[in-house]
């Protein structure tokens, strides 16, 4: 079983399956805790650790935290954004490193890996990696801004994941992909 995580201080998109089936993703929501990344951290693991009890995972891939930099649509990152971004990642490795049942394994991907994975193009939007997900029959979560987004961005780091550990169900979800949105150049 794998689990696919799309990090984030405000929402954290997750997606996990063993590649059989149609996968489960959704999205945590954490509330504002300001500056206290103790709080934000311990949500994290309260949340991973529900999601493994419902989904015993044994690998996690996960979108590598990026610096943005005068990005017209999201602005400039802020140290306390940054802090928060690579505090989370450092939270989810030390949860799967101690976790009771033994070390879960924990790899990142890049954002383009992701974005050719899932929608083709290392220039999707995130309107095409919704599109694609739902296309090959995720259900995203509906109640959340945003949530549907992350929950794809999951959906393609669980599929980086299959790439990895499991080939075989990764060759069946390539065929999906690749059918649906014809042959890629």
């Amino acid at each position: 079983m794998i689990c696919g995580l799309d990090l984030g201080s405000r929402l954290t998109g997750w997606c996990v399956g063993d590649g059989r089936s149609v996968p489960t993703c959704g999205a945590f929501e954490f509330p504002q805790v300001g500056a206290d990344l103790g709080a934000l951290g311990d949500l994290l693991w309260r949340n991973l650790d529900s999601l493994w009890r419902d989904y015993p995972f044994r690998r996690i891939m996960l979108e590598a935290p990026i610096l943005i930099v005068n990005d017209r649509r999201r602005g400039t990152d802020n140290l306390l954004k940054l802090r928060k971004l690579y505090g989370i990642s450092f939270t989810v490795e030390t949860w799967a490193r101690r976790h009771p049942s033994g070390p879960i394994l924990v790899e990142e991907t890049s954002l383009q890996s992701l974005k050719k994975e899932l929608a083709g193009s290392v220039k999707a939007d995130k309107a095409a990696m919704v599109a694609v997900a739902e296309r090959l029959g995720l259900r995203l979560p509906e109640h959340l801004s945003h949530g549907r987004e992350d929950a794809a961005d999951a959906f393609a780091a669980w599929l980086v994941g299959l790439r990895f550990y499991a080939k075989p169900e990764s060759a069946r979800w390539d065929q999906a992909i690749y059918s649906r949105r014809g042959f890629l150049i």
